[in-house]
């Protein structure tokens, strides 16, 4: 049987507010202080979700509201100053759930030393925090840096923590940057000074992974010449490869994401339940800024060799979807189609999401002052969803249409959300109410923008296994709303919980699959 979907908003809706044939339940709001910022969204994995901001920069201290997963009310609400380490103030880096505890990670900078050192608290809504400083890394700084310097991630059963560098410092005596994997207790299961195939300086959006089994997993961008295919081809261009750390063997192998003279547009990876990697993303024939299709690699797991690869452009009826005029010369690539998503499917395969997105600037004078302003202009259109199977064959490729366009707010309530479930694929959007009834199956509709007004309403549409597509609104929705910001978002179990704001509260979606 067909899982049903239940998107619950908690949102500043009228109660009778549902998507046709889904509930909506509601809950308070949690009140927003002026100077919070970096939000994050974190759960147990059973019973509870948990919201973190950074309440003030100058004063460094955290404030964590914990909510009741099943129901989304809040259970209890603490802030946490750190106290001072080695007479610094620590600087809040991250909060995740760890060993059944609240731990809270924050850096500090020894200028005496050059030295950047990261520690841990352990932290409770009911008691403070329990305990901590503990030292977790240090690293050689060279000179300091306002950025975070430090980044922490759970391996694929939360039974271990990595703490790795997130700069690339200008390291003194060449030492290597060093990684660390703590169990739960914050022991050591291994720590080592790592250098990587390419030299630490021209790796790029590096993301980390760790598997049940310690394996460290890092995927890079990294910049290399290719030969021209052609005089309009550039001579440089962004690869990516993946890295893979086996503490048992000590030793580190590296697969590069090579299409021949393809441009590698964008990449990301995920580790299967049977210890395969999968690699996959977007590519390009010749462009910077715009894809042609996808690729797909499967490394086996125990022998570390390619078991399928594949190369997959968009076909011409996917691609007639995106001109305006159906009957004109469609394009062979995508413009400005940027990668979000990779989701694993159950036959071992994936769907990729991606989304048309830019922005542009306007000059405007005021003729009685003659000062300027400038305007900024953010548009996030149509989503692209592909799935692939586990050979990398494509499926299907599905447009879903929508039209945002904000002025002057980073585009906050644009973009959307997404997860899968049982090979479904739901994606959460804001919009233009008309769209209700404007959007069809065959996606030729032509859409009304949305422009973060108050009588936009929050829209989702679902993809089934066979790429067959259908979309559901509220209905009853006529009062001003609490529009979701679909860029903060948490996949949890069968949930995904997403964030709404107004201007001095916050509260949240929990979508249940």
């Amino acid at each position: 049987m067909k899982n049903v979907f239940t998107l619950i908003i908690l949102a500043f809706l009228l109660p009778g507010a549902a998507f046709s044939q889904q509930k909506w339940k509601w809950s308070s709001a949690i009140k927003d202080g002026r100077d919070e910022r970096n939000m994050t969204i974190f759960s147990d994995q059973k019973d509870k979700v948990f919201v973190a901001s950074e309440l003030s920069k100058k004063d460094r201290s955290l404030r964590v509201v914990e909510l009741d997963l099943q129901t989304m009310h809040q259970r209890g609400s603490r802030d946490f100053n750190f106290p001072n380490v080695d007479g610094q103030r620590p600087v809040f880096d991250a909060v995740l759930f760890f060993g059944q505890q609240i731990l809270a990670c924050a850096t500090t900078y020894s200028k005496e030393e050059e030295l950047v050192r990261s520690w841990a608290f352990w932290c409770s809504i009911d008691s403070g925090i329990t305990s901590g400083p503990i030292l977790l890394s240090e690293h050689p700084s060279g000179r300091r840096t306002d950025d975070k310097m430090f980044g922490y991630v759970l391996n694929s059963d939360s039974s271990a923590l990595l703490i790795h560098p997130i700069e690339n410092f200008a390291i003194k005596n060449s030492r290597k940057p060093s990684y660390r994997l703590v169990d739960v207790n914050l022991e050591t299961i291994w720590e080592k000074n790592l250098d990587f195939p390419a030299p630490v300086d021209l790796l790029v959006n590096k993301e980390y992974r760790v598997d049940k089994n310690g394996q460290l997993y890092m995927l890079s961008g990294v910049a290399k010449q290719i030969k021209a295919r052609k005089e309009t081809q550039p001579l440089r261009s962004e690869g990516f490869s993946v890295a893979i750390y086996n503490p048992d063997e000590n030793k580190i192998k590296e697969f590069e994401v090579d299409l021949d003279e393809k441009w590698v547009h964008s990449a990301d990876y995920a580790i299967s339940d049977d210890g395969n990697l999968i690699i996959a993303g977007f590519f390009s024939n010749d462009r910077y800024f715009s894809i042609a299709g996808t690729y797909f690699f499967k490394i086996d797991g125990k022998t570390k060799q390619i078991a399928a690869k594949s190369l997959n452009p968009f076909k011409e009826e996917f691609l007639k979807q995106f001109s305006k005029n159906r009957n004109d010369k469609f394009e062979t690539e995508l413009e400005d189609v940027y990668f979000d998503n990779l989701f694993l499917t159950n036959d071992g395969g994936v769907i990729l999401t991606g989304e048309n997105y830019n922005y542009s600037l306007q000059y405007r004078t005021d003729i009685t002052t003659g000062r300027q302003q400038v305007m900024y202009y953010y548009y996030y259109s149509d989503i692209v969803s592909v799935r692939l199977n586990n050979e990398g064959i494509e499926s299907w490729s599905v447009r879903t249409p929508k039209f945002q366009e904000t002025v002057n707010d980073d585009g906050t309530r644009s973009s959307y959300a997404a997860a899968v479930s049982n090979d479904d694929l739901y994606l959460v959007f804001n919009d233009n109410p008309i769209n209700a009834d404007r959007w069809t199956s065959d996606n030729t509709a032509s859409l009304k923008v949305f422009n973060n007004n108050r009588k936009d309403i929050v829209a989702s549409a679902t993809v089934l296994p066979d790429g067959k597509q259908s979309r559901n609104n509220p209905q009853g929705n006529n009062e001003a709303t609490a529009l979701l910001n679909p860029k903060y978002n948490l996949r949890v179990g069968n949930s995904l919980i997403v964030m709404a704001r107004t201007r001095k509260e916050v509260r949240f979606a929990r979508i249940q699959f």
